[in-house]
């Protein structure tokens, strides 16, 4: 009982300085509110503000998209084989996830910079209508509900940055990720899901057991410093066969191949929370500072997205890995691929908007009318 009170504590504490840290970093936000909504009409009226992804570029992306889901497709096993079980092609693609990344963030920066963009006239409906269609046909073989939902919203980023929590098209969106979830759960796992409706519930109630793991975790570990921590820089290394430093690069993976060898063998990994990083490697409470930096960073990437669209996909990449950390750890090693493909959105389309030449330009404009 005393383990199950101290894990308790453990998670009560991480979410209520995320939360303060949150409110802390975002209590000036208000006070922009006029700004902020000058320059959305801004970016609404002018397309000159609109960020184009460039005819070179976008022949590059839609390459590697190409490229990349049609190798993934052949080395799982190919169509015949995702049509005959998605959930079992899915998890077989060792081997296949360098072009499994290919194919799914060259997705999604097609989809982001499409939503980027006004429509206007049937040939603007039409293209949305294309961009629709190939997210429709890429679901069943993006097996990730998350990454799904994530493409959506970058379909629609300008508009999901500025909706209000109780919005009703925030309560739609809602609605839509719990459908996604859902339906992608029957894809995956076909019979198992659509059996009984009580076996659909226990899978997908057993989605969420990761305070159960961590429990089982502190009953055979004790607090330590730095065990789990840096595992993800060694990816790379545990990738060309080099384990002389360790041969795990996930916290996830070390302790479901301990604890779920089945699960492991299968393809999947079981999920341990970000409290069982900061135990494994800070003894917990020396992860709060880590804590705070963390989510202070996801406030300022927030706050840079309300006008800026490369910060836009940073934001929207990053809210739905918040997740993923408070599933998982601080360093995840996805971030070897993420932070240079952040680096170069920012360099080659944060273009700075100020209010100060929007007024000027408003003004000239009604000068010109006048003369």
């Amino acid at each position: 009982m005393e383990k199950v009170n101290q894990a308790f504590l453990m998670c009560f504490v991480t979410y209520a300085v995320a939360m303060f840290t949150l409110e802390w970093f975002l209590n000036d936000l208000d006070k922009d509110t006029d700004r902020i909504t000058e320059v959305r009409k801004e970016k609404k009226d002018r397309k000159k503000n609109e960020i184009r992804m460039g005819k070179v570029t976008f022949s590059v992306v839609c390459s590697l998209f190409t490229i990349g889901f049609f190798i993934y497709v052949k080395r799982t096993g190919g169509f015949s084989a995702w049509i005959k079980s998605a959930n079992d092609a899915f998890f077989s693609r060792g081997g296949a996830g360098m072009f499994y990344l290919l194919f799914t963030h060259a997705l999604l920066l097609l989809l982001f910079f499409e939503g980027q963009r006004g429509i206007t006239g049937w040939r603007g409906y039409f293209r949305r209508f294309l961009y629709i269609v190939l997210l429709c046909a890429s679901y069943t073989f993006i097996g990730s509900k998350s990454t799904t939902f994530m493409m959506i919203l970058m379909l629609m980023a300008d508009k999901v940055i500025k909706l209000e929590t109780l919005d009703k098209k925030s309560i739609l969106l809602i609605v839509l990720g719990l459908v996604i979830f859902v339906v992608g759960m029957i894809v995956r796992l076909g019979e198992i899901m659509t059996g009984s409706l009580i076996t659909g519930i226990n899978q997908i109630l057993n989605y969420f057991d990761t305070f159960e793991n961590f429990l089982i975790m502190t009953r055979d570990y004790s607090p330590d410093f730095l065990r789990t921590f840096f595992l993800p820089l060694n990816w790379p290394l545990v990738k060309l066969g080099i384990t002389n430093f360790s041969e795990f690069f996930d916290m996830s993976v070390w302790l479901t191949m301990k604890y779920y060898p089945d699960s492991w063998m299968n393809g999947g990994t079981m999920q341990w929370p970000i409290e069982a990083d900061m135990y494994m490697s800070f003894y917990y409470w020396g992860g709060i500072p880590l804590l705070i930096i963390y989510f202070a960073t996801i406030a300022l990437i927030y706050k840079k997205a309300q006008n800026r669209g490369a910060w836009q996909f940073i934001y929207i990449i990053e809210g739905f890995y918040i997740l993923s950390h408070l599933r998982g750890g601080f360093l995840i090693y996805w971030y070897y691929w993420l932070i240079p493909l952040y680096i170069w959105l920012i360099i080659k389309y944060d273009k700075k908007q100020s209010l100060e030449p929007i007024k000027r330009y408003e003004i000239k404009e009604e000068e010109d009318k006048v003369s």
